[in-house]
């Protein structure tokens, strides 16, 4: 140890490492270091370790990183590549999200532009000052992603349920949504403009603070869904009962 900064296994070590009463077991590991003496042990790591530094880093499971920063995501197909870490400072032009899950990502000062969002299921992943602009949501459900002060454009949510995603602070224009459902999904100080919703039941999701312009609704029933202190001017509704609301 004082010598070379380590040491080696005693033979009764490998037992009780690679040994039967071993969690980690192994005859074959066992058999082959016990054959070993110290001098093909110190070659054989000496070998290892000149193969390891010759190998290809992107070859390598390498850790995921915790978070994207100042790493702008531009012409990028998101294939098959789940997001466990926060998007942040980076926006995203022109791509895609496509069978991509994300849980806790949060998406923070990186709009969204030209960035559909397909089969992507959203977990715990909001949107906090992201301004998002011709990002259709098609396919994918969010759960506890709320919208929080980021203003959206063009943002068609289509067979998409919204469960616990308020948007707070957050205007939504020319934002469609169509045949997604939305459960405890309040408004919040987050006026609307221009917006179609067809098909999408609304429960316990109130509008609060919030005024609406040019909004049509048809067969969006709402239940136990107010306005609370919320405005609507030139919108209309069709086969869209409402129930203690």
């Amino acid at each position: 140890m004082n010598n070379t900064g380590y040491s080696m296994l005693t033979p009764k070590q490998l037992v009780d490492v690679y040994g039967p009463e071993s969690p980690f077991s192994d005859p074959k590991k066992l058999k082959f270091f016990l054959s070993l003496n110290e001098s093909q042990l110190h070659q054989h790591l000496i070998e290892d370790i000149r193969r390891f530094s010759k190998t290809n880093p992107e070859t390598l499971k390498i850790r995921q990183k915790r978070q994207t920063v100042l790493s702008p995501i531009v012409l990028t197909a998101l294939v098959l590549q789940p997001n466990t870490a926060p998007i942040v400072l980076s926006p995203i032009l022109l791509s895609a999200s496509v069978l991509s899950p994300a849980i806790f990502g949060a998406s923070i000062l990186s709009p969204w532009l030209f960035f559909p969002v397909i089969l992507s299921p959203t977990v715990l992943s909001p949107l906090i000052l992201n301004p998002a602009a011709l990002a259709p949501v098609i396919l994918s459900p969010l759960t506890l992603s709320p919208l929080i002060l980021s203003p959206v454009c063009m943002l068609p949510v289509i067979l998409s349920p919204l469960t616990l995603s308020p948007a707070i602070l957050s205007p939504l224009v020319l934002s469609p949504i169509i045949l997604s459902p939305l459960t405890l999904n309040p408004l919040i100080f987050s006026p609307e403009a221009g917006t179609a919703i067809i098909g999408t039941p609304y429960l316990l999701s109130p509008i609060i603070f919030s005024s609406s312009f040019l909004i049509t609704r048809i067969f969006s029933p709402r239940l136990l869904s107010p306005p609370i202190n919320s405005t609507g001017t030139l919108s209309s509704s069709f086969f869209s009962p409402t129930f203690l609301s």
